[in-house]
């Protein structure tokens, strides 16, 4: 009895140890503004993560996506997911109903939301974002924050595997603020 209350003594013990030994970072830690090319550098690293994210929005058919000022290669796009449509989504499914989309065809977006949404604070930022918009190119310089989610490496991207229309991005970000913006002169 003495020997397991010990081992039990032991165990606990080095389990408070090796959690107080742990580095961790402080809850306030300013999340660093990364560009489109430095995220999609290594994008599994911040997979499931809050990002501040600097590129260019582009807004068109079947197209809304945040991607590199200087390069036009889809695999470089990240998808900008609307936080309302994924809120939308939660209410839409009843406890206790089948789900109606396969689980192979569910799109990864179905992660655990990061952050609490904010209905006002979500429209406040589509609004800064269609007010920046040219009226020719539709598209404006902006740093955007949101929760990143990915399913790179997966090269290429399996149809109805990804995100946004038809599931065609291997990137996505729910978009919760707009940090700036400004429209863009000439692409």
């Amino acid at each position: 009895m003495k020997r397991n209350i010990l081992i039990v003594s032991c165990l606990v013990a080095s389990f408070v140890w090796a959690g107080c030994s742990r580095p961790s970072a402080p809850k306030n830690t300013p999340i660093p503004t990364l560009t489109v090319e430095e995220l999609l550098a290594n994008p599994q690293s911040h997979s499931h993560t809050m990002v501040k994210v600097s590129g260019c929005f582009v807004a068109g058919f079947e197209k809304v996506v945040l991607q590199s000022c200087s390069s036009k290669n889809q695999a470089q796009q990240i998808w900008v997911e609307d936080a309302g449509f994924l809120e939308e989504m939660k209410k839409g499914s009843l406890p206790g109903m089948p789900e109606p989309t396969p689980r192979e065809l569910k799109s990864p977006a179905a992660k655990k939301v990061l952050f609490a949404y904010d209905e006002g604070r979500n429209s406040r930022a589509w609004q800064k974002l269609a007010a920046s918009m040219s009226q020719d190119q539709m598209v404006s310089d902006v740093v955007l924050l949101g929760q990143f989610e990915t399913i790179a490496p997966r090269d290429p991207v399996p149809m109805y595997l990804g995100f946004g229309h038809l599931g065609a991005y291997a990137h996505e970000l729910i978009l919760v603020d707009v940090l700036s913006s400004q429209t863009s002169s000439s692409r």
